[in-house]
């Protein structure tokens, strides 16, 4: 078995490179549990048609590679207050599509800034924002969430939510 069986890498580890190039490499090289990074250059995951991801999702099966998104960071930010939900929910959703089709295992979502993140008032409505935002996301793609574990984490924003498949 390969060391690299055990490992998970990120196409962020190859973000210079186009998107499909950076996944050829990485399982070419013999990587079976890759993370594809919706940033920068590789955000182009969200915009690729039927056919492209049909392509990768064949690429997983012929290599036995697992695949895991990271949605994006830049733009996304669940726990705001303001316009910028409306486009994070609509990339969540589409990274959410993209996952359910590739039966991902993982997606990375951050759960996004406060205005004032030292303000304890603050902090719990955005966790509150982000619990709005995040449940009427799971079903549709078969994900119940068991429970958000915000308060056992604050004050720090690195929170996470118990998922299992319906």
């Amino acid at each position: 078995m390969s060391a690299k069986a055990s490992y998970a890498i990120s196409t962020y580890a190859l973000f210079d490179q186009p998107l499909r190039e950076a996944i050829q490499r990485l399982a070419d090289g013999g990587w079976t549990s890759i993370e594809i990074m919706c940033e920068a250059g590789h955000r182009e995951l969200l915009e690729w048609s039927a056919g492209e991801l049909n392509d990768l999702r064949a690429l997983g099966s012929e290599k036995g590679i697992v695949w895991s998104i990271h949605a994006p960071i830049d733009g996304c930010n669940p726990a705001a207050a303001g316009g910028l939900r409306e486009q994070t929910a609509d990339a969540m959703k589409r990274c959410l599509e993209v996952a359910a089709f590739l039966d991902c295992t993982h997606v990375v979502m951050h759960a996004g800034e406060v205005e004032d993140r030292l303000d304890g008032a603050e902090r719990e409505r955005g966790v509150e924002r982000v619990a709005q935002f995040i449940e009427p996301l799971l079903p549709h793609i078969g994900i119940r969430v068991h429970g958000f574990f915000w308060k056992t984490c604050l004050p720090t924003p690195r929170c996470s939510a118990g998922l299992s498949p319906i």
